[in-house]
């Protein structure tokens, strides 16, 4: 039945006006994806139409296609970011940028690096040396400082900071860590460890990705091993202060499986991230390299 005296509430006229806004963004979104790259007879480059008109005039030395209603377009070996209609979103200034994600690009300016979104607003200003490619969880390396330098025939950044970002550009854990692990040394069926994750490190490689969803990070001042790390959580808060046991295993139900090794002797144990307190399991009169048994497994249950 038709209520001929039937009044928009505020809410119904607010999603009328968002409906409208969505109809507006994905017209122009289809636009943008009608608009193919062109070259005038000088080797300038723009765009037209799909009758051949030209939309954005040929100005720029070259340009990439339209993704989600923008395009990177460089000039004067500088480049940019450019909406459908040919507006600069992004000063056409910087050394490099690429695509990050499906709204992010990376930007570059000289040596450094940061990340911008597709309305050209600096999520992470360019004065980073080094940000990674999102893993599958989303998160990705950022580095400060270091020196470029080759290893096995890739590249990393000796003596950098290292810190995670998000895929929204929130930087998760600020890059202030020379030694930056992850629990990926998988212990199943090794003695003297036979379950659990353990930190493992790595050189970091400009073209690696994190392999985990940093939900717990090994970290110290020593960018070379793991050995005397702390643990902190996916927050970069310090849960575990470096220095404290010799190696770690990935915290389970609250609880921290150590080893502390000596010459002679291996201790084995579990810390209360709760209390911040270990406490001894057992103690074998060998060091760890001579076990070849079980020793302790991951903690299960409540503390």
């Amino acid at each position: 039945r038709l209520n001929w005296n039937y009044k928009p509430t505020i809410s119904a006229m607010k999603l009328s006006k968002l409906l409208c806004l969505s109809a507006v963004l994905l017209a122009t979104n289809v636009l943008s994806q009608d608009l193919k790259i062109t070259v005038n007879p000088k080797g300038k480059v723009g765009y037209a139409d799909l009758n051949g008109n030209i939309v954005i005039k040929c100005q720029y030395e070259s340009a990439k296609p339209f993704s989600n209603g923008t395009a990177i377009v460089t000039k004067s070996g500088k480049s940019g970011i450019i909406d459908s209609a040919g507006n600069i979103l992004l000063p056409i200034k910087y050394t490099q940028i690429s695509t990050w994600s499906n709204q992010l690009y990376i930007i570059k300016e000289g040596k450094k690096v940061g990340i911008a979104d597709h309305q050209g607003i600096v999520v992470i200003p360019a004065k980073y040396s080094h940000i990674s490619k999102l893993n599958s969880h989303g998160k990705a390396l950022i580095s400060l400082g270091g020196t470029l330098t080759t290893n096995d025939k890739k590249t990393y950044l000796a003596n950098a900071k290292y810190g995670v970002i998000d895929s929204l550009g929130n930087i998760l854990i600020t890059p202030k860590y020379k030694g930056l692990y992850e629990f990926t040394f998988n212990g199943q069926n090794i003695y003297p460890y036979y379950e659990g994750k353990r930190l493992e490190y790595s050189y970091h490689h400009t073209d690696d990705t994190l392999a985990t969803d940093c939900s717990f990070l090994g970290f110290s001042g020593n960018g070379m091993n793991i050995l005397n790390a702390g643990i902190m959580d996916g927050n970069g808060n310090e849960l575990l202060k470096p220095g404290l046991y010799y190696f770690v295993m990935e915290p389970k139900n609250g609880m921290v499986r150590y080893y502390n090794v000596k010459k002679k002797s291996t201790i084995c144990g579990y810390h209360n991230l709760s209390t911040n307190a270990g406490f001894q399991a057992a103690k074998f009169e060998t060091p760890l390299n001579g076990m070849n048994y079980w020793s302790h497994g991951d903690f299960t249950g409540d503390i």
